[in-house]
């Protein structure tokens, strides 16, 4: 764990230095964010300098996990579950497993690239079809992946009220694109742009929202990904329950039955077949 710890420490400290300061405010809302779930049994935090800013990482960020539970779509008759299964390899590797009556469904997530695999057939997913399907779902991956990243910026939207609970608002987006930028960069921009809301009483996330892209990237259909049931696991916690919504109806729901952080979990699991 510590030499994870090391690694990413030396990246962040690396992306500090090579791009302009990120917004104070919205580092130090993530930064209380980041402590809130990885610190819940008083697990030891590093920091590291970054000029007039101090990161600090949660050391108890996992390696990996494994995960089992039930995933519900809600379809417009009633809702219909089927089991569902997840292996996570860092911070960039992302296996979905549905078993479904007519098979399972299998989506992966390699780096900048991906796939889904059906009963029926595979298909090659596009950079934006690729939104949602990272670490998204992780609050705990993705605030330690936006705070690291040279390439974004986290901006402070400003407080609201979500669901009667006060929230911070932060915006991440990509740095330094405009409309001179290529298709590829701004698509890619697209992609990657995500909105976060955070307790502003336990810094806890509340809800982590993404944009999907029907047909075009320059479509942007908002989808949120809710946040509940946090449990605390080896002094992590974790969200049992994650609920999607598309303008602002319920679409889908996982929920954990077991998660097992920093398990074995081989890298030919995220390899096309």
């Amino acid at each position: 764990m510590k030499q994870l710890l090391s690694t990413i420490l030396l990246l962040a400290s690396t992306s500090f230095a090579q791009s302009e300061p990120k917004d104070a405010q919205g580092v130090a809302i993530i930064q209380r964010s980041l402590l809130a779930m990885g610190s819940a049994v008083g697990s030891q935090q590093d920091s590291l300098s970054t000029g007039t800013l101090t990161v600090s990482l949660p050391a108890q960020k996992p390696e990996s996990f494994v995960a089992s539970g039930t995933y519900t779509r809600f379809a417009r008759q009633s809702p219909v579950s089927y089991p569902f299964r997840l292996k996570v390899l860092g911070e960039d590797r992302f296996r979905r497993e549905v078993d479904t009556p007519e098979g399972t469904h299998i989506t992966v997530v390699r780096g900048p690239t991906g796939w889904s695999d059906s009963p029926q057939k595979r298909k090659l997913l596009s950079i934006t079809e690729l939104s949602g399907k990272t670490f998204e779902e992780f609050p705990l991956l993705a605030l330690a992946h936006w705070l690291k990243s040279p390439d974004l910026d986290l901006q402070t939207v400003g407080a609201e009220t979500v669901e009667g609970k006060q929230v911070n608002h932060i915006s991440v987006k990509k740095r330094d694109i405009t409309n001179t930028s290529s298709l590829f960069e701004r698509a890619r921009a697209e992609a990657i742009r995500c909105d976060l809301f955070t307790d502003v009483e336990t810094n806890i996330p509340l809800r982590i929202r993404y944009y999907e892209h029907p047909g075009d990237w320059r479509i942007s259909v908002p989808v949120d990904l809710e946040f509940s049931d946090y449990r605390s696991l080896n002094g992590v916690l974790f969200p049992f329950t994650v609920t999607r919504y598309v303008r602002e109806q319920k679409i889908s729901q996982i929920q954990y039955r077991s998660v097992d952080f920093n398990v074995v979990v081989g890298d030919d699991q995220f390899k096309a077949r």
